[in-house]
């Protein structure tokens, strides 16, 4: 399906305001997985423990995480929070 496509792409905005009876597909197809939320919870425990110990650099399955990674997963995470699936402070 496109929007899959769209998604993969890294196209974070879709307008589907003309086309109501797509709305709910465009959300399903945006909001994050549970692998994807559980993913991106890790890699910022895994970057905040580097941190407390002076490094700056990790690896979390299989990837070189880095600063820049942390603050993309803590911008999902915030975005995942303001739709209502994640509570609380990271």
């Amino acid at each position: 399906m496109w929007i899959g496509y769209a998604r993969a792409a890294d196209f974070n905005n879709l307008f589907a305001d003309d086309f109501c009876d797509r709305v709910a597909t465009v959300n399903e197809a945006y909001s994050p997985t549970r692998e994807e939320l559980e993913y991106h919870l890790g890699l910022v425990g895994a970057y905040e423990e580097a941190k407390r110990n002076g490094i700056g650099a990790v690896g979390y399955r299989g990837d070189h995480i880095d600063a820049a990674h942390y603050r993309t997963s803590l911008a999902f995470l915030g975005d995942a929070r303001r739709i209502g699936l994640l509570e609380g402070e990271l």
